[in-house]
């Protein structure tokens, strides 16, 4: 039951975000992550942690979005999702370019566009490549 509740809890919190009400959703996908975590679900916890970084950007807080995505990729890494890795990786690239860091957002779009490579994940190369073009 417990796993149902998180994902609709992830649910409710993609609506809250769609009609502008990011405190709201962030509260949500917090109880979601909780639960994950209560469950061992890591890759599920990832996921959430990964999102709340992306509506820390949206609410222009992008220092905390970097320290969410941080605590997302250790777990991808121990869970050897690299898309997901990459995925990150490049949020975090957005994020540091975004704060005027193309040094780091560039380091950090060149790991995303490797692993894409090595996954020959399509849309992420594509979407790394787009995104260096615009640091």
């Amino acid at each position: 039951m417990k796993p149902q509740l998180a994902r609709s809890l992830i649910q409710q919190a993609a609506m809250f975000l769609f009609v502008g009400d990011n405190a709201k959703a962030e509260e949500l996908s917090l109880a979601a992550r909780d639960i994950f975590r209560q469950l061992g679900d890591r890759r599920g916890e990832a996921e959430i942690t990964g999102n709340l970084g992306v509506l820390a950007n949206r609410k222009n807080e992008p220092r905390r979005a970097l320290e969410y995505f941080e605590q997302a990729l250790p777990i991808l890494r121990a869970e050897k999702d690299s898309e997901q890795e990459a995925r990150i990786l490049r949020s975090i690239g957005f994020t540091y370019n975004n704060l005027g860091e193309p040094f780091k957002a560039v380091e950090s779009l060149e790991k995303a566009l490797a692993i894409s490579r090595a996954d020959k994940e399509l849309l992420g190369v594509s979407t790394a490549l787009i995104s260096l073009e615009g640091v």
